[in-house]
């Protein structure tokens, strides 16, 4: 066994604080650090620095590579920001039965940003450093609020061109202007899609109307936007004979193959 190189210094209370260069750290007495000066370490000695990261078998072993990715973290340069989740609403039209969001009912108030709010995303946008940034609106139902999307849209174009846009939505209700704000070719629909029709509607529509409409506007989204521009995840914990069902379901609701892609 190898154990990685360790540097020491005495704490002044008869302790010693021994670390790596991935910055594993640890403290020892006097009667380890002379072990492991005098080459003498023990079997419990060996024992506790396997398992605490500071050793490994060969190079290329788990924990060798366990090592080398915490050590080249350290050594990498942190990149800037260039890519933001945007909440401004958390109030949504579905009450699917897994969502892990602190939702709020269609019809509450104050679950939506504020003037204030809204200035402080775009001064978040406005100090990055670019040259293209990607912007992800979530929620609850985003587009229950596309006005506000609409006005972060437009000043990070005016930030950076060549920027993207990915509107995670329901897909329920869209109206003309929901319709134009996601037909641009620098936008992008996340939605939902929890295997076959039965599937879906027990876990997020809940009736024929509300599950008849996510369908037909999941459709229309592939026909009027391009099947690269719209992205199905499946948001459950199903059988995998229930996944393995996604593609049929999603050629039945496009009437077409391959034309959603899983993300």
């Amino acid at each position: 066994m190898t154990v990685w190189p360790l540097k020491f210094r005495e704490r002044g209370d008869g302790e010693f604080l021994l670390t790596d260069d991935a910055g594993g750290f640890f403290l020892s007495d006097q009667s380890f650090l002379e072990r492991y000066v005098g080459n003498k370490l023990s079997a419990d000695d060996h024992t506790f620095l396997r398992e605490s990261g500071h050793s490994f078998e060969r190079k290329g072993d788990p924990d060798w590579t366990a090592f080398a990715y915490r050590w080249a973290r350290r050594q990498s340069k942190q990149q800037e920001l260039s890519y933001v989740i945007l909440v401004p609403t958390l109030r949504c039209n579905l009450t699917c039965g897994y969502c892990q969001v602190s939702r709020a009912p269609e019809n509450a108030q104050g679950f939506d940003w504020s003037e204030e709010t809204l200035n402080a995303a775009l001064r978040l946008i406005g100090a990055m450093k670019g040259p293209r940034i990607k912007v992800e609106f979530q929620g609850g139902e985003p587009l229950l609020r596309v006005d506000l999307l609409e006005q972060i849209r437009s000043f990070a174009r005016s930030r950076f061109p060549g920027s993207q846009f990915v509107v995670c939505t329901n897909l329920q209700r869209l109206s003309e202007r929901e319709w134009a704000y996601l037909d641009e070719a620098d936008t992008f629909v996340s939605t939902s899609l929890d295997g076959d029709r039965n599937t879906h509607q027990r876990q997020r529509t809940h009736d024929d109307v509300t599950t008849d409409a996510f369908f037909k506007n999941l459709a229309d989204a592939v026909r009027r936007l391009g099947p690269g521009k719209v992205s199905a995840l499946p948001r459950s914990t199903l059988m995998s004979r229930r996944i393995s069902r996604n593609s049929s379901a999603i050629s039945s609701a496009t009437g077409c193959n391959r034309s959603i892609s899983d993300r």
